[in-house]
């Protein structure tokens, strides 16, 4: 008899409970790209949570990045990504960044959130170039939390210059 590969209780999310299923990381990264959505996002995140130095973390994320089933998917691998705080993970987090979607690029900007500091120079790139008002504004919250040294000038005179332009 063999192992199933994915074993989900309630995988459309109708349940209201939290329930407590310990799974393998190959457990978890079939999980993330084979259920539906509600198991799919609960899958990446245990992936996030207990496997953060896993290289089967880091290609299941880069993968649903690449090609994701829905836009939810690759925004919650984004913004997952930063629970593993590696140079590897800031990769692919910059190219969740170049994204159509930008709700990705949204998730991406929440995923450099949990990268302190080190992400400022990535959200003044994302403030300065990206087109997406809400995906700028986000930025600009992270940065305000991650950037201790933050001048505040930096932010208002980029608001200034977006208000005279528009």
């Amino acid at each position: 008899m063999e192992k199933p590969l994915v074993g989900s209780c309630d995988g459309e999310g109708d349940l209201v409970a939290e329930i407590e299923f310990e799974k393998e990381v190959d457990e978890l990264a079939y999980q993330s790209t084979h259920d539906e959505l509600s198991g799919r996002l609960w899958a990446m995140r245990q992936l996030a949570a207990n496997f953060r130095t896993s290289r089967t973390s880091l290609s299941t994320f880069s993968s649903i990045i690449s090609k994701p089933k829905f836009w939810a998917d690759a925004a919650d691998a984004a913004q997952s990504l930063g629970e593993l705080r590696t140079d590897a993970a800031m990769k692919i987090i910059r190219q969740a960044l170049t994204s159509s979607d930008y709700r990705v690029r949204k998730g991406a900007v929440l995923g450099l959130a949990k990268c302190g500091s080190s992400a400022s120079e990535i959200l003044r790139e994302v403030i300065v170039n990206d087109k997406q008002n809400d995906v700028v504004a986000t930025a600009i919250v992270v940065l305000a939390r991650v950037d201790e040294t933050l001048d505040v000038d930096f932010i208002s005179n980029l608001l200034l210059q977006n208000w005279t332009l528009n």
